[in-house]
């Protein structure tokens, strides 16, 4: 039962942790494609939008996880949740130790249920 209480909270560190990330990722790629309608595009620029926009993709998915491991939703336990958190390292320093910590809390989790099955 302890380990749902620390899911929830590594759930809700997820979307507290997104949200700043989309919202910011979000508002870059606008601007950039402001300033690209008035200066003409260029390979550099293309190359920039394409960087910018996965800003806000990595948010997007860590918001969608962080809601369905609040939920307690069972895909977030699986290979699919820890590839999720995977992403979530990258977001420095932060980042980092929020989804090291939600890989914690899920690797526990895993580890429990596969006790309780034996």
């Amino acid at each position: 039962m302890q380990s749902v209480a620390y899911a929830t909270f590594a759930g809700a560190l997820q979307i507290v942790l997104s949200l700043p990330q989309l919202l910011i990722g979000v508002f870059f790629i606008i601007m950039h494609i402001l300033y690209l309608q008035e200066e003409g595009l260029h390979a550099f620029e293309l190359y920039m939008l394409f960087t910018l926009s996965i800003m806000p993709f990595a948010g997007a998915c860590l918001l969608w996880f962080g809601i369905s491991l609040v939920m307690q939703k069972q895909w977030t336990r699986g290979v699919v949740g820890l590839i999720i958190c995977a992403l979530g390292l990258v977001s420095f320093p932060l980042g980092t130790a929020i989804s090291g910590y939600t890989l914690w809390v899920l690797l526990q989790v895993k580890n429990m249920e596969e006790k309780t099955e034996q």
